[in-house]
């Protein structure tokens, strides 16, 4: 076998942004099942509660995966890329807001 330089996909420019995008995508998705466990247990301290909001979470989660897949095969990859991105990000941002409507917000973001 030979040596292989790792760092060889990095050199190219569109592959430099793809890899930087999915980092942050996947940090914000990462997190945002976390804030929502948060928030949940913060309005109603209770394991059902969570385990409803956890559903709720997961369930639509699963049903938009066999649809994206389908829409995949049928569409441009950067299409798909950039809508699925944009279209989780305005559901992370929505859930946000929706989140704890009476506090107010001591961040920079308004809903």
């Amino acid at each position: 076998m030979g040596s292989h330089d790792v760092t060889a996909p990095l050199r190219n420019r569109n592959f430099r942004w793809f890899y930087v995008g999915e980092a942050v995508n996947t940090a914000g998705s990462s997190m945002s099942g976390i804030a929502l466990a948060f928030a949940a247990l913060q309005i109603n301290d209770s394991a059902s509660a969570l385990g409803v909001v956890v559903a709720a979470f997961s369930v639509p989660m699963v049903g938009f995966m066999l649809i994206g897949g389908a829409l995949a095969d049928r569409l441009p990859r950067a299409l798909v890329l950039r809508g699925g991105n944009l279209v989780q990000g305005s559901c992370s941002r929505q859930s946000r807001c929706w989140s704890s409507p009476t506090q107010p917000r001591s961040g920079t973001w308004s809903c």
